[in-house]
């Protein structure tokens, strides 16, 4: 029997003035983990209705991000993922109260500008209690795979599923736990690869069940003026916000997806009528080609992500990686009698500035 000792340090108190009410929460560290959690025990947060956010500040103040998130509501409580350092890990997952807020900050704060300059990631949440492992040789036992599991990260395991894959000689495997904390825990142990015998599984996150048979109803035709919150909410009007798992807009164009069919389907039959500014949107189960001229600040066209050119042949010298101490000359100038190793361009693309070329070693 194990003993585990839990680090809690409680670090200060924060109060948040909402519309209708003051609300008091409680600052404290656990796990690695800076929570902001609410102290009123009445109050309950409605079922998916956390999100997870990526790409924040990593010495911005946690006051700043509370009250940033707390635009689109009021928040039952906030998560945020710490490293030895003291500073946070770019990460945190922030639960509201009810599920519209936590939709309307999809919707709304993806690919806004937070703090500095940086531009944050927020998508939803889910509660992911299952770990998936592929390549598993066949000539492993599945009674000893099976041991072997539940001997190393069988804690809080419910269903191991052993199916057939479509390499040759290959099984797959997908292991239930009990909630998510269990599978995090079973991730850790298991990362990068689980060690049966001499043979060396890779252990992955399982696709969320809500996400496996998911559906997009794609958008376009409306003002480019009106807001992201103003298209939220006539959106929303019409259809069942809990049904919604991705909502995201770009320049002329856009895509909403539901957790099935069946709610896709609905909303399409809901949304066909819709008009937003005198003008009329247009709904299809298939996407539309994107018009990504232009940009404005605070209107519903600023969350087009970034196009790049590709250039052919030689690359200019401003996109020339500065970390790349080397380079031969392409395989066209290389004498044919040249036989040690040397690096050429694959297919004499380059994109610029964000990412580094692709090179590959060959004789």
């Amino acid at each position: 029997m194990t003993c585990q000792v839990v680090l809690r340090i409680e670090l200060e108190q924060l109060t948040y003035t909402s519309p209708e009410i003051e609300l008091k929460y409680r600052v404290f560290q656990i796990y690695g983990q800076k929570h902001v959690t609410l102290q009123n025990p009445n109050l309950h947060p409605e079922p998916m209705s956390e999100i997870f956010v990526a790409k924040i500040p990593r010495n911005i103040a946690i006051e700043n991000l509370f009250k940033f998130f707390a635009q689109c509501g009021e928040i039952y409580q906030m998560r945020l993922l710490m490293d030895f350092s003291g500073s946070n890990r770019g990460k945190c997952f922030v639960q509201y109260m009810h599920t519209k807020a936590s939709r309307e900050a999809i919707c709304c704060l993806h690919d806004e500008v937070i703090e500095s300059g940086h531009r944050i990631v927020v998508k939803m949440s889910l509660n992911n209690n299952q770990l998936f492992l592929r390549s598993i040789p066949e000539t492993i036992p599945e009674e000893d795979i099976r041991q072997h599991i539940v001997s190393t990260i069988g804690e809080g395991l419910t269903n191991v599923l052993m199916k057939k894959s479509r390499a040759p000689d290959r099984y797959y495997c997908f292991c239930t736990y009990r909630d998510h904390q269990f599978a995090i825990m079973a991730h850790k142990k298991s990362w990068p690869f689980l060690r049966i015998g001499n043979n060396l599984i890779d252990v992955h996150w399982a696709i969320p069940e809500l996400l496996r048979y998911h559906t997009c109803l794609y958008f376009t035709n409306f003002n480019t003026d009106i807001t992201k919150k103003e298209f939220f909410e006539a959106i929303v009007k019409l259809i069942d916000v809990k049904t919604l798992i991705q909502f995201r807009i770009y320049d002329k164009c856009g895509f909403i997806t539901f957790n099935n069919a069946d709610s896709m389907k609905k909303a399409e039959e809901l949304l066909k009528n819709l008009t937003i500014g005198k003008k009329k949107i247009k709904f299809s189960r298939r996407p539309f080609k994107a018009n990504r001229s232009g940009h404005s600040k605070n209107t519903i066209h600023n969350t087009a992500p970034p196009t790049y050119q590709f250039f052919s042949g030689e690359p200019p010298v401003s996109s020339f990686p500065v970390n790349v101490s080397f380079c031969m000359p392409p395989m066209s100038t290389v004498p044919p009698t040249y036989n040690a190793p040397y690096i050429h361009y694959w297919k004499s693309c380059w994109i610029p500035d964000m990412f580094k070329a692709k090179y590959f070693y060959s004789t």
